[in-house]
């Protein structure tokens, strides 16, 4: 529903609020131009969240990514050539595969200096955001874990990710801000 206000809100404000340039002059622009003006007020950040858990019985790194629906459809986009809808029900198995792939194209980690695979294991709707999870390969309990995320820095430079990592009880988060794409944490 959320989604859906939001959208309308956009239309409403192409439609009914006037921009105006510093002289008071009504400027001349496409529609797109409007639309990336109004866009830029409405949603103005561009955050993501990246939770990090060690599971001792699995031993992996358990990965959840949130992020706004429009940002990664927009990434999406620009990678593929191509609109992907990750909401529609349809087109879900192509959209997941264009998902993992745009993520696990972006985003990796090492353990104790060692690189490890990542999974991705599906991707869930939470209002306007999306969350995608991932999981590593079995690994040794990490005294060190370096991380490399640059998700969604193709696409807007003002992205900041949030990063939390959770081992054996103990929490640490930093923030990344672009063009910044590495965060070392140590136990």
């Amino acid at each position: 529903m959320a989604a859906i206000l939001y959208k309308w809100s956009i239309i409403v404000l192409a439609v009914f609020v006037p921009v105006r340039d510093g002289e008071g002059q009504t400027p001349v622009f496409s529609s797109a131009e409007a639309a990336i003006r109004i866009q830029k007020m409405v949603h103005p950040f561009y955050v993501s969240v990246t939770e990090i858990n060690y599971n001792k019985a699995s031993r992996s790194l358990e990965i959840a990514f949130k992020a706004f629906t429009d940002d990664l459809e927009t990434a999406l986009k620009k990678k593929f050539q191509t609109p992907t809808d990750l909401l529609s029900l349809k087109d879900r198995e192509r959209a997941s595969r264009r998902l993992a792939e745009y993520i696990m194209s972006r985003l990796g980690i090492r353990i104790n200096d060692k690189p490890v695979s990542l999974k991705f294991l599906g991707f869930e709707q939470e209002r306007e955001a999306i969350w995608s999870y991932l999981e590593t390969e079995p690994a040794p309990e990490p005294g060190k874990i370096e991380i490399v995320n640059s998700i969604l820095y193709d696409s807007f430079d003002q992205q900041i990710h949030l990063v939390h990592v959770m081992v054996d009880g103990k929490r640490k988060s930093a923030k990344l801000a672009y063009p910044a794409d590495r965060l070392q944490f140590d136990f």
